[in-house]
This record gives C-alpha cells, sequence and structure tokens, in this order.
C-alpha cells in the first residue's frame, strides 16, 4: 500500500506542476483609485496538501465590528499560490471560514500596494491548527514571488 500511495503522490505532484497555470513574471502596475493586494501562501510543509478557502470582504464606508461585510471574492489558495486583486480604496476583513478566529482587518488606501502571507501554524502534533494572515514588505514578497519560479497566480486574479 505505501508503494501505491507514493506512486500516486508523484503522479499528483506532477499533474500540479503541469496545469496550465501562470508563473509569476512581474508586479502589476497602479491603477488609479485601486490597492494592487497580493495574497500569497509560500511553500511550507504545514498541511501542504490541503487548499483553504479565503474570502475578502469589504466594509461600506468604515470598519464597523456589527457590519456585516459585503463578499468581494472568495477562493482556495494551495502552497505556492498567489492572488493579485485591485480593490479601491476601504476596509477590508480577510478571513477563512476553516478558521473561525482567523480575521484580519486591513485598510486599503486605494493608491498603493499591499502584499500579505498566509500560513499555517500548529504547535505540536495533537494541537489545533491555527492560520495567521500577516502584511510583509514588498522585498520578502518579491523572494517569495521568485523563489525558484515556483509562486502560480490563482486564476481569480485580476489582470
Amino acid at each position: 500500500h505505501l508503494f501505491l500511495v507514493r506512486i500516486f503522490l508523484v503522479f499528483l505532484f506532477i499533474f500540479y506542476n503541469c496545469s496550465s497555470s501562470t508563473k509569476f513574471k512581474k508586479l502589476n502596475r497602479p491603477t488609479e483609485n485601486f490597492s494592487n493586494f497580493y495574497l500569497l501562501r509560500p511553500f511550507t510543509p504545514a498541511l501542504a496538501l490541503w487548499k483553504f478557502e479565503i474570502q475578502v470582504s469589504n466594509y461600506k464606508d468604515k470598519f464597523d465590528s456589527k457590519e456585516i461585510p459585503e463578499l468581494v471574492k472568495k477562493f482556495k489558495m494551495g502552497v505556492g499560490d498567489y492572488i493579485h486583486l485591485k480593490l479601491q480604496k476601504g476596509y477590508y476583513k480577510l478571513s477563512s471560514p476553516y478558521f473561525g478566529d482567523s480575521d484580519k482587518i486591513i485598510f486599503l488606501d486605494g493608491k498603493s500596494e499591499f502584499f500579505f502571507h498566509y500560513y499555517l501554524f500548529t504547535g505540536s502534533y495533537f494541537s489545533k491548527t491555527e492560520l495567521f494572515f500577516q502584511e510583509i514588505k514588498k522585498e520578502e514578497a518579491l523572494e517569495y514571488l521568485l523563489e525558484g519560479n515556483n509562486m502560480i497566480k490563482h486564476e481569480l486574479s485580476d489582470h
């Protein structure tokens, strides 16, 4: 059985790498009244085979914890994926329904670039896995995006 599992994993890896995907080439140009928002899921061993749903939601005028934000986009990201979105000025919530306590509220100014990555953290084998969204500097994002030319642009990215 171990042999069959290994063969399956090899085919899965080959299929994943041969899919019709776009590898990172360059950052998108700024667009008037829109922020370039990048969310990356760099290669990490923690739950690497699983894709988790991420939701980007927008608050109407200002952040209010009582308000239910409007869903802008939802997508699943695996390791090595990144997504680029052009978002207007405002407050946004990054969340994952699988990880209820992972919400991150961010403010986009409508004219700059913003880079975030999300990672999964497990303290031990028996502890609960947690998801964290963290803002990173442009240089760090470019290191992830260019390292080995392995980051793949998500199909729901804005052009």
